[in-house]
């Protein structure tokens, strides 16, 4: 901040002006799923939580307890072993309070044509800064094949920020 007279230095964390809470997280190892069935992504390695607000041991959820307008991701690397081109149907969501908000599909059904792919979504949510949580989940169902989420930093992640002035 400015100091009377003028002298200082004048930062806009100081002012109330930082993209925070904020937080990345990523699956650490390959998380095993159940076929045809949404599942939690249990992301469990903090790069970044601002405001200890992520829960990345048993809920694996963000809570923040500032109100605003947040900007989420979520990417997500599903397989099915050696079988990636037997994948029919994926998804990736981020759910609100345990409601689907934003999600991405890939529906190969009518194809069968499935690939290796990452799963991205983001967009914009309103959290009321007590009770509001954010979550990833997401779903795959294969024709055959062993189901997983990949585990890596730059494999399945989630994350998000509070934005500024908005």
């Amino acid at each position: 901040a400015v100091a009377q007279g003028g002298t200082g230095a004048a930062t806009l964390a100081a002012a109330g002006l930082a993209n925070t809470p904020a937080f990345h997280v990523y699956l650490s190892s390959s998380q095993g799923i159940s076929n045809a069935t949404e599942t939690k992504i249990q992301f469990d390695t903090e790069v970044f939580d601002t405001a200890n607000a992520y829960d990345n041991t048993t809920n694996y959820r963000f809570t923040p307890q500032t109100s605003g307008k947040y900007f989420f991701y979520l990417n997500v690397l599903p397989e099915a072993g050696a079988n990636d081109n037997n994948v029919d149907l994926v998804y990736g969501e981020i759910r609100k309070n345990d409601t689907s908000l934003l999600w991405q599909i890939l529906d190969f059904r009518s194809t069968n044509t499935g690939r290796k792919f990452h799963i991205g979504v983001s967009g914009i949510l309103d959290m009321n800064g007590s009770s509001d949580y954010a979550e990833g989940f997401a779903y795959l169902d294969v024709t055959t094949g062993t189901e997983i989420f990949a585990g890596a930093q730059r494999s399945t992640y989630f994350g998000g920020y509070k934005l500024i002035g908005a």
